[in-house]
């Protein structure tokens, strides 16, 4: 199927906010206030620029769901090819994982103006065993869309990118694609939300091993001898804690 109105596409694809207000309506139903629009806006930047930005937000405005909207956003843009979201929970991964899979599966606006990514999705129900084993009616040959749960990562059809997750306490370093052309997709953008607890916060150690994980596990996930786009998204829980180690950071 080809996208069913590509004049709309395009002018939505210009404008992140509105892109986020149509194809994820059901999401974002109240007007974006100052932070979200700030994290929309330094999710740009690092895109932009390939550099790395900080913005500070109260706890519950919606930081992660803007977060995970703009994965989806710069994946089905065609602007990164591996755009991953990098929380401190596991909990929170999994809860953007199904955020991922609910939208390419199941939105009706993302599957109309957005079908060469989303097809084998829709068409398996976002059932992961179907998905894996679709196949291109004209040519026969497999997608090669994949939704890997235990991996954290959704792969889009016809080596058209990944997104995924990963966080801060796993191993984000190992975190990468091999695709059936023998190259190896590595995350291109991160986004970081949340990055500590309140043990952390409290703690100058362990906030001190959270710096070190994130400059060089983190920021190392990428291709090697390529800065690492990044934006991070966090709230201060108190003083000299992880947030405003970066947030006073002259970098």
């Amino acid at each position: 199927r080809t996208c069913a109105d590509p004049k709309r596409r395009t002018r939505l694809e210009r404008n992140p906010q509105k892109w986020l207000k149509y194809y994820l309506a059901g999401t974002y139903t109240r007007p974006f206030e100052r932070p979200h629009k700030e994290i929309i806006k330094g999710v740009m930047q690092a895109h932009r620029t390939n550099g790395r930005f900080v913005v500070a937000a109260e706890r519950g405005i919606g930081k992660s769901v803007i977060l995970w909207g703009m994965i989806l956003y710069l994946l089905l843009t065609r602007k990164q090819a591996f755009p991953i979201c990098c929380p401190w929970q596991e909990t929170a991964k999994k809860r953007a994982f199904r955020f991922w899979k609910n939208a390419i599966c199941f939105s009706s606006a993302i599957d109309d103006d957005y079908p060469e990514f989303t097809a084998p999705f829709k068409h398996s129900r976002g059932v992961p065993q179907r998905v894996a084993t679709t196949t291109w009616a004209d040519t026969c040959e497999p997608t090669g869309a994949q939704l890997a749960i235990g991996e954290g990562i959704i792969v889009f059809p016809d080596r058209l990118g990944c997104i995924g997750g990963t966080t801060i306490n796993s191993n984000p370093r190992g975190l990468n694609h091999p695709q059936d052309d023998g190259t190896v997709l590595r995350p291109s953008i991160v986004l970081l939300d949340d990055v500590q607890d309140r043990k952390t916060a409290k703690s100058a150690a362990q906030g001190a091993d959270t710096v070190s994980i994130i400059d060089g596990d983190v920021a190392g996930c990428g291709d090697a001898g390529r800065d690492m786009p990044m934006l991070m998204a966090c709230n201060c829980i108190c003083p000299d804690d992880v947030s405003e180690h970066y947030l006073t950071d002259p970098g």
